[in-house]
């Protein structure tokens, strides 16, 4: 999905850390940071559940152990989540995406991360629970594609982990019979929603619940469909028009000057 990164640890071919970059235009008051259109993501089900993270990126608290304030102990909580982002890029060093090793050298180097928590610290603007990610030699690791297979993998694996039971249902979306998600992901910059944030589709009263399908299997999209309809959707909302008090989204076949509104 697209996020926004705000910091970047730039590291050398070896792990060695080589300082802390602002990414995006830290100049402007509303500065959020970079947007990153292909950034993995963890589903806010699985993080709730505690001791896991997102991968590549994440806040500086889980990244560099950063505690939310300098007087305080470190919440014991941010260990387990930054165990966690270390073993995934590990896996997927083992996996062959070698160009990430750099960064697991460095996650494993006490002396090099103390480097770099003095150096976030020092930012005038950083904050941690600023979101952070890595700078290798050619770039932010967010923007290359060489981690894409292993994650889709890694994901799909994840996924159906358990979902043999399923019952297989006529996708919405693609028309295949296949075991759909029960819970679909939120969508972000959705005016007028709580924290502007939404579900597409979302069953949460017994009154949605025909023939006793719970949850989003009233309305059954399969787990690569809900991904891909959520991320065309988060697309769309960022390139959205006000009209009234929604939001209107729109695409064309071709390229087109026509103002739809």
């Amino acid at each position: 999905e697209s996020r926004e990164i705000r910091w970047a640890i730039a590291l050398d071919q070896h792990g060695s850390f080589r300082g802390i970059t602002p990414l995006g235009t830290p100049e402007d008051k509303r500065w959020a940071g970079k947007s990153f259109p292909m950034c993995p993501r963890t589903p806010n089900n699985e993080l709730q559940a505690g001791g896991k993270s997102h991968f590549l990126a994440e806040a500086a608290t889980t990244v560099l152990l950063l505690p939310a304030k300098n007087d305080e102990p470190l919440d014991q909580k941010y260990q387990a989540k930054h165990n966690f982002f270390k073993e995934l890029v590990k896996e997927a060093v083992s996996f062959g995406v070698t160009t990430l090793k750099p960064i697991a050298e460095f996650l494993d180097r006490p002396d090099e991360m103390t480097l770099a928590r003095t150096a976030m610290l020092s930012q005038k603007r950083a904050k941690p629970t600023d979101t952070i990610s890595f700078d290798l030699d050619c770039g932010c690791v967010l923007g290359r594609d060489d981690w894409h297979v292993f994650w889709r993998k890694k994901r799909g694996a994840i996924k159906s982990k358990g979902r043999s039971h399923e019952p297989a249902l006529p996708c919405l979306a693609t028309g295949c019979l296949e075991a759909p998600v029960r819970s679909h992901g939120k969508i972000n910059g959705v005016r007028g929603a709580l924290m502007n944030r939404a579900s597409l589709v979302a069953n949460d009263k017994a009154a949605f619940q025909s023939f006793g399908l719970e949850q989003a299997l009233n309305a059954p999209v399969s787990v690569s469909a809900e991904s891909r309809y959520r991320a065309a959707l988060q697309e769309l909302i960022g390139h959205s028009i006000p009209l009234g008090g929604a939001q209107f989204i729109y695409w064309t076949r071709e390229q087109s000057t026509v103002d739809p509104v």
